[in-house]
């Protein structure tokens, strides 16, 4: 995100309003914000390309979210595999045995969205 941009954005978080281009009056807003990445913030906030004051409003609740890869007990894909495998008529078919096996030992070096494609 610009750096422009970072600051209209802090302004409108602080402030509770925003400003229409070319318009001279604020118009009063309340909203939520969801940000989400896939990388550490801190470290932008070093090389200056994330405002710091800007990252601490937008981290007033930090959650996250492992990988697939170190989930070896509960992986993810295999409800996701599992689902595909039913066929459209409704009678199940469950994953071979050797499938399962290759799951389990599988490195799983992206996420789970990647295996929908």
């Amino acid at each position: 995100m610009s750096a422009d941009l970072q600051v209209k954005l802090l302004r409108a978080l602080e402030s509770n309003t925003v400003q229409r281009v070319g318009g001279n009056d604020p118009i009063p807003v309340d909203v939520r914000v969801i940000a989400a990445t896939n990388r550490d913030p801190h470290p932008a906030v070093a090389d200056g390309s994330l405002r710091e004051d800007l990252l601490y409003r937008l981290l007033v609740f930090r959650s996250t979210c492992a990988a697939a890869q170190p989930r070896r007990r509960s992986r993810p894909a295999r409800g996701l595999l599992s689902r595909s495998a039913q066929p459209p008529r409704g009678t199940h078919k469950e994953l071979t045995r050797a499938a399962r096996e290759r799951l389990r030992h599988h490195s799983w070096p992206g996420n789970v969205r990647e295996l929908k494609t």
